[in-house]
């Protein structure tokens, strides 16, 4: 591979932290204080969508009447506390990643949906924020994932055409969208499964970051 072909921008939740069984678990507690039934599915159409896709949810489930705004509003909150003051763990194998694709001169950058305030409060506990000099967010986005906005908006940033450029991603909405932006995807699954009309798009799909970077490592 040449070097203008080392290119690679990451997704966080899920991706390189292990934050979306924490927000599943806080949402569940957070819905029987206020004694809602949230299903598992309904629960893991959560994972890697933004807040209005995630109001929208609601709505639909609990019917226009329901506050959907103000609960993940609350929501919003009791999850930023949790990720404040509570141990955020690391996924498998990232270390590995980053340090292979920081030794061998990659280009690395991080999209994630999460607002700029967590994510920089994530990346800090963890360890991760000084292998990434480009970090773009939900919050400073037009459209999120699925959309490839913050995908083309990442490359734009680093200089390179998304052509010549992984992505990492552990979401269904997150491998749309890096596909969407024509980019070479590496899905990770954590909670969803990558769906078989989309794994033919996909440059790989590993069971956990350790395997990406052996894969990387070959080409």
């Amino acid at each position: 591979m040449n070097q203008s072909e080392k290119n690679i921008i990451l997704d966080m939740d899920g991706t390189l932290i292990d934050t979306e069984r924490m927000m599943l678990r806080c949402a569940e507690d957070y819905a029987k204080e206020y004694d809602i039934e949230c299903d598992d599915d309904t629960m893991l159409k959560f994972v890697g969508a933004c807040f209005n896709d995630i109001a929208k949810l609601l709505t639909d489930k609990f019917g226009v009447g329901f506050d959907a705004v103000g609960f993940l509003q609350g929501f919003v909150k009791r999850l930023d506390d949790c990720f404040t003051v509570g141990e955020v763990p690391v996924k498998e194998g990232v270390f590995e990643l980053l340090d292979y694709l920081q030794a061998d001169g990659w280009t690395m950058a991080l999209a994630s949906t999460t607002k700029r305030a967590m994510v920089d409060i994530n990346l800090e506990k963890t360890g991760l924020k000084k292998y990434f000099n480009v970090i773009v967010t939900g919050d400073t986005v037009k459209e999120n994932k699925p959309s490839p906005e913050i995908y083309l908006t990442t490359c734009k940033l680093i200089g390179v055409i998304p052509e010549n450029c992984f992505a990492v991603e552990d979401s269904n909405v997150g491998v749309q969208s890096a596909v969407a932006a024509g980019m070479k995807v590496l899905a990770v699954p954590d909670l969803h499964q990558v769906p078989d009309e989309i794994k033919p798009k996909c440059a790989g799909i590993f069971a956990n970051c350790r395997e990406i970077k052996d894969f990387l490592s070959r080409l």
